[in-house]
């Protein structure tokens, strides 16, 4: 397979909202097609990916501001072998979302099982979400360092927007693990709002 660069079409640039839909056939014709009426001077664009803007940056080396698909990052989390058993431990990408909720909560299933294995005394989703808390706060810094340290915008842009992330993240966790309300610990990751844990406090005479 010969890879080329096509003329103009590789010079278009995404958008969340694009205006034309690009195409190759399968004999490597390229086609640009309309989705809406586009004026006289007005840029064309297309949809790339749903990407994280890590990804966008890595791959494309732009960012997109505002709410979106964009608008996420990955956490690497890792959990030690569980007590007692001869294991490797896992491992697994989670992948977060601007509010802080966990788009593919399924991934947690493995961790929450290990977790129940390892010390069937103490709440396997409280082990994980305690892991996760972790995880999070490392990865908090290493981000908010770049974002201190970097002279390049768009990583200074990335940093703050991850550590952001990774804040709305924890304080979810950190509320679930604070409160002593039976929520399971992926009802508290989903996308939609977090379950108000608070409760009221009594009333002063």
């Amino acid at each position: 397979m010969v890879r080329a660069v096509a003329p103009m079409f590789d010079m278009m640039n995404h958008a969340a909202c694009p205006n034309a839909i690009g195409s190759i056939g399968v004999d490597g014709s390229v086609t640009v097609e309309a989705r809406r009426a586009i004026g006289a001077g007005e840029e064309v664009t297309l949809f790339y990916d749903s990407m994280p803007n890590t990804k966008a940056l890595l791959t494309y080396g732009f960012l997109l501001d505002g709410d979106g698909a964009h608008r996420s990052m990955d956490l690497l989390v890792q959990f030690p072998p569980p007590l007692g058993l001869e294991s490797q431990g896992l491992r697994a990408e989670v992948h977060l979302l601007g509010d802080g909720s966990v788009a593919n909560r399924v991934v947690l299933g493995p961790f929450l099982r290990q977790a129940k294995e390892g010390v069937p005394d103490v709440s396997g989703e409280r082990r994980v979400g305690e892991m996760l808390l972790h995880c999070a706060h490392a990865e908090r810094h290493s981000w908010e360092a770049l974002a201190g340290t970097s002279k390049d915008e768009r990583l200074v842009f990335l940093g703050s927007m991850c550590a952001d992330i990774l804040d709305k993240f924890s304080s979810r966790l950190q509320q679930w693990l604070d409160s002593p309300d039976d929520v399971a610990l992926v009802a508290i990751l989903s996308r939609a709002p977090a379950p108000d844990l608070s409760t009221d406090s009594d009333s002063e005479e």
